[in-house]
């Protein structure tokens, strides 16, 4: 069983506190992030970098890129698939 373990709520957490402005947008499992402008290429390495702090996971180069971030569902299975993450809650 892994011990890195992701609640939804707290992905969305991360995403507002990185983008104040993400507060505006409706945030759901299939929210495009980048087309509705909550996460942006600077604040997709802040979120990088709070996963890497709170979780312990160092990420490949090849799984940064849009498609991986698309949506908070997206991220999360490249986290389940590749990171060994578990997800808490509704997604």
């Amino acid at each position: 069983m892994s011990n890195k373990i992701i609640k939804f709520e707290l992905l969305l957490d991360f995403i507002r506190d990185i983008n104040p402005a993400s507060e505006k947008i409706p945030l759901n499992a299939d929210t495009d992030l980048i087309g509705t402008g909550a996460i942006d290429s600077y604040s997709m390495i802040q979120l990088i970098d709070a996963f890497e702090q709170r979780l312990g996971i160092i990420f490949n180069f090849t799984d940064l890129n849009a498609e991986n971030f698309r949506s908070p569902q997206t991220l999360l299975e490249m986290l389940v698939a590749k990171y060994d993450c578990q997800i808490e809650g509704p997604a």
